[in-house]
């Protein structure tokens, strides 16, 4: 756990630093927006969650398309693991989470798909499932989340991602079958929370 920690925090420091260096690079941001926007100028992205894989609660792919010079709507699906008691696992249950939903994205500055600070909604339908000695049981739910943060774009392609925000969801934490109960883990289970996003991917 602590492995992880470390490099949770050297990640944040490393994109923290990545964020203001792009920042300080934009000293006059273009006026005319859609003027400014290049012939070249990208239009999808495909990114994947940091903070998520390393601490191995939230596994999601996103892709956003360009819908406007200051804005892209996207869709996202993730899988989460659940944690059961090793005795449990023994004996081959299983329990797991996922997520599929839709996000906008609208960039305060700059134009669409590059370097800027942003703000985004996002909702997204939960799924959980968990199968113990041939019984299972399932729950859905709902969460809704915003965050606003620092989207930064390279000449190349690559994008870097960092942001902060609220969530709330309608997914309980505990899910239970048989005798046997799993914790649910992630943002946006089980009423009000905090998040913090991280993410690398790839806009062409």
């Amino acid at each position: 756990m602590k492995q992880k920690a470390l490099y949770f925090s050297a990640l944040c420091t490393l994109l923290v630093e990545l964020s203001f260096i792009s920042a300080r690079a934009e000293d006059k941001p273009p006026t005319n927006v859609a003027a400014a926007l290049p012939n070249n100028a990208k239009t999808i992205s495909i990114r994947i969650t940091l903070i998520g894989i390393i601490l191995g609660e939230n596994h999601q792919l996103s892709i956003d398309f360009a819908a406007g010079d200051q804005w892209t709507l996207g869709g996202f699906a993730s899988y989460r693991t659940a944690k059961l008691p090793q005795e449990l696992l023994d004996l081959g249950s299983n329990a797991w989470s996922s997520e599929i939903g839709m996000s906008l994205d609208y960039y305060l500055t700059g134009s669409r798909l590059t370097s800027g600070w942003i703000v985004s909604p996002q909702v997204g339908f939960n799924f959980a499932k968990i199968d113990h000695q041939d019984d299972t049981n399932s729950i859905a739910g709902f969460r809704a989340q915003l965050t606003a943060g620092r989207i930064t774009v390279m000449p190349f392609g690559l994008t870097i991602r960092s942001a902060l925000g609220v969530t709330y969801g309608t997914l309980p934490s505990s899910l239970a079958v048989n005798g046997a109960e799993a914790t649910l883990k992630g943002p946006g289970i089980a009423g009000w929370g905090f998040v913090a996003q991280s993410d690398v991917g790839w806009a062409f």
